[in-house]
């Protein structure tokens, strides 16, 4: 087996192959979920009570305010534009990074690790001080957290270990997951090749924890 290195925070999709730039998936991500999703539940919950917003996490709230605000720009021919320029950006990257195999589907698992500067993050992770987060602030252009979508293909996100961090809220000692994403071509499963087994979960999936 080889193994192949590939440096996903040097440059970010290239736009002169037809590729969508990050920012621009992060729009259409987000206006995509506040057409189908947002904007109906938001409407449905002030019709139940009394016209309040509903009680979103705050990332969800930011998303969706601004593709609220943006929402007359986000014509039916933006969002064709938007999903042709996801499809080629996915084949740019099926073709270059994955590949395809005859006989396995998928020449290749990605395997990509965690964005390690968003840790710790958890449900008071708003008031963590920037000094507790793994690692200072790093651009990553392209990371798991939109791989998978950009290429079509499965995707897993697997845990492999877990480190401890201090809570501002309990004032102890919690853990955190570490994870990697492994995906693989279109039409591929790794779950049925024997490579993604189901794992506990919490405190039970590593004994470090107990």
């Amino acid at each position: 087996m080889s193994i192949e290195h590939i440096n996903l925070s040097e440059k970010g999709p290239n736009e002169s192959k037809g590729m969508m730039p990050t920012l621009d998936f992060s729009q259409f991500a987000w206006a995509s979920q506040y057409k189908l999703v947002g904007k109906p539940l938001i409407e449905k919950y002030q019709s139940e009570h009394g016209g309040r917003y509903p009680p979103l996490g705050s990332a969800v709230a930011k998303r969706w305010g601004w593709a609220e605000e943006h929402e007359i720009e986000w014509t039916t021919e933006r969002f064709d534009e938007a999903r042709k320029k996801l499809k080629e950006s996915g084949k740019v990257l099926n073709e270059n990074v994955v590949g395809s195999d005859p006989d396995t589907i998928t020449r290749k698992i990605l395997i990509d690790l965690m964005n390690p500067w968003k840790y710790p993050m958890y449900r008071e992770s708003k008031i963590q001080d920037e000094s507790d987060r793994l690692t200072p602030l790093t651009a990553k252009p392209l990371s798991y957290d939109y791989l998978p979508a950009y290429t079509g293909g499965p995707a897993m996100i697997i845990p492999f270990d877990q480190i401890p961090f201090r809570s501002k809220m309990s004032k102890k000692s919690e853990w955190h997951p570490l994870s990697a994403v492994l995906m693989g071509y279109p039409g591929s499963e790794l779950a049925e090749a024997g490579v993604i087994r189901t794992v506990n979960t919490g405190v039970t999936a590593f004994d470090e924890a107990e």
